[in-house]
């Protein structure tokens, strides 16, 4: 799932409302370039420091994903194993 903030903003912390299946193993990364679908090789994704979960279960989960935050225009969360 891709999310495009229409612009930079300051990003620490994101909620997750999970239907099912869900999650139970993802990471939430932002894209240090411009647009990563028109331009793909003129950025790179890079994983928030708080950003990996490895056992996720589902329902609805608040994430701190950096101490500080950190101005991003794309966020993406990449799901590498779903509950089903």
């Amino acid at each position: 799932m891709t999310i495009d903030l229409a612009g930079p903003h300051p990003v620490n912390a994101i909620r997750i409302e999970w239907a099912e299946p869900f999650a139970r193993r993802y990471f939430v990364q932002y894209w240090t370039g411009e647009d990563p679908i028109k331009q793909p090789t003129r950025g790179t994704w890079v994983t928030f420091p708080g950003g990996t979960v490895i056992a996720a279960s589902g329902g609805t989960a608040t994430l701190r994903l950096s101490p500080s935050p950190v101005p991003v225009h794309v966020v993406r969360i990449w799901m590498t194993e779903s509950s089903n």
